[in-house]
């Protein structure tokens, strides 16, 4: 279309808009990459348009992107993403999708290329069976997933709404039980229970304990150079900052202590190192700075300082 000289600036930046609807961890991992291939690994590929003049636009209808993390790191990823030229819009509903583009809070927004984001409606088996369901219409299920009324069928994943204890990384159980995630994680949990389930039943043993979700933390990516973790309580961040030659990891916990571990000579550090240090961190230990294998203070790592 650029080559031919028919196109006008208005379609050229149509088809160089890419709208993406949701901000959450698919929709902020899709901008990432999306704004770093225009930016990078397209930039001299070619003659007639330039792949950085995208137009890269995130809409999210919350007041935030990655709603589900901590505040925290929400606020970091779009300063991550509005660096690459990501333009992030919160408390934008995206109300229309078509040919055209979409439209956002009345306002048509031109795009040839829309990814949505945001999320699918639930399995309509709970129609098809007459089961009680949520708002969104996943399945309420008994506490062993078999559906009510129906003792022989079960709904797992995101056809069900269940409501579980949690246990974190290392097998801590939560205060709290929380609604499962309609994820692949407590889905294949939630399979390997049931089928638990039915063989004890064929067999003619006691039905298993009840049900919890070993939560091993959710990862968003946020391009090649940032990201962002939870576990649990617990929550990780880092960057790695390619044109120095220093790699920095940034570990925060739910006390809001943070440390770094960097490499001054280009080298990333070995994984004994990493790991100890992340352990130093995840137990509550003061925050240390290593570079090249040594604490702040120029002990070796691996010895108590002082």
């Amino acid at each position: 279309m650029a080559s031919s000289g028919l196109a006008s600036v208005d379609q050229i930046e149509r088809q160089l808009t890419f709208a993406l609807v949701g901000g959450g961890t698919v929709g902020v991992e899709m901008a990432g990459a999306l704004a770093e291939m225009s930016r990078m690994a397209l930039a001299h590929d070619f003659r007639h348009i330039d792949p950085a003049s995208a137009r890269i636009c995130l809409y999210e209808s919350g007041n935030r992107i990655l709603p589900t993390y901590p505040e925290r790191l929400s606020k970091e990823a779009r300063r991550h993403l509005e660096s690459l030229g990501v333009r992030v819009y919160p408390n934008a509903r995206v109300t229309t999708v078509d040919s055209e583009g979409i439209v956002v809070g009345g306002q048509r927004v031109p795009a040839a290329t829309v990814l949505w984001g945001a999320g699918v409606v639930a399995s309509p088996a709970g129609r098809w069976l007459n089961a009680p369901t949520d708002k969104s219409g996943k399945i309420i299920v008994e506490p062993d997933f078999s559906v009510p009324g129906h003792p022989d069928v079960f709904a797992i994943g995101d056809t069900a709404h269940m409501i579980a204890s949690t246990r974190n990384l290392v097998g801590i159980k939560s205060r709290t039980p929380m609604v499962m995630p309609g994820l692949a994680q407590p889905a294949i949990q939630e399979g390997k229970y049931v089928a638990n389930v039915i063989r004890l039943r064929a067999l003619g043993r006691p039905a298993p304990a009840p049900f919890w979700y070993w939560d091993k933390g959710d990862l968003a990516i946020v391009g090649r150079t940032y990201a962002g973790r939870i576990c649990g309580s617990r929550v990780l961040r880092g960057s790695r900052h390619g044109s120095s030659g220093r790699a920095y990891i940034f570990i925060s916990s739910s006390d809001s202590q943070i440390g770094c571990l960097s490499c001054s000579n280009g080298d990333l550090p070995s994984l004994p190192n990493v790991a100890r240090y992340a352990y130093f961190l995840w137990n509550g230990v003061p925050h240390r700075t290593l570079s090249s294998g040594q604490h702040d203070n120029g002990t070796p790592v691996g010895r108590k300082n002082g």
